[in-house]
C-alpha cells in the first residue's frame, strides 16, 4: 500500500460519528453508510441564528456591545465571511471587535476604556 492509500482508508477513528456509532467496524471491510472523514469538516465559531456582540463602529469603539444576529455564513477559496443584519466580518475579527459572548464584548470594552 502507498501512503496516499493508506491516508485513505475508512477508520471509525476518523469518522465524525465515531463516538455515536452503532455499527463500530474498526476494519471498514465494507462501507459504513454513516463514514464522514473528519479532516474533511470545518468547525465555525458560530452558526446562522447565533447573537454576536459588536464593540466598534465605523470609526470609535461604543458605549455598549451592539447586539446583531448571525444571517449567513459564506465560505469562499479565501475566507469565511459572517453576514449580521447590517455588518459584515470574518474570523480575523472575532475577539477583537466582534465578539461571541456579551460578557467577553463588555470585559473588552471596560478593559479598552482603562487603558485609555
Amino acid at each position: 500500500m502507498t501512503v496516499n492509500e493508506l491516508s485513505d482508508v475508512k477508520k471509525c477513528e476518523n469518522c465524525t460519528h465515531q463516538f455515536v456509532c452503532k455499527i463500530k467496524n474498526e476494519n471498514m471491510k465494507e462501507n459504513c453508510p454513516h463514514y464522514q472523514d473528519k479532516s474533511r469538516v470545518i468547525v465555525l465559531p458560530c452558526k446562522v441564528g447565533d447573537e454576536v456582540y459588536f464593540v466598534k463602529s465605523m470609526f470609535s469603539f461604543m458605549s455598549m456591545p451592539k447586539a446583531e444576529k448571525v444571517r449567513k455564513i459564506e465560505i469562499t477559496k479565501y475566507d469565511t465571511i459572517y453576514r449580521t443584519e447590517s455588518r459584515t466580518f470574518n474570523e480575523k475579527e472575532i475577539n477583537n471587535t466582534v465578539f461571541l459572548t456579551k460578557d467577553k464584548a463588555e470585559k473588552t470594552l471596560k478593559e479598552r476604556e482603562n487603558n485609555g
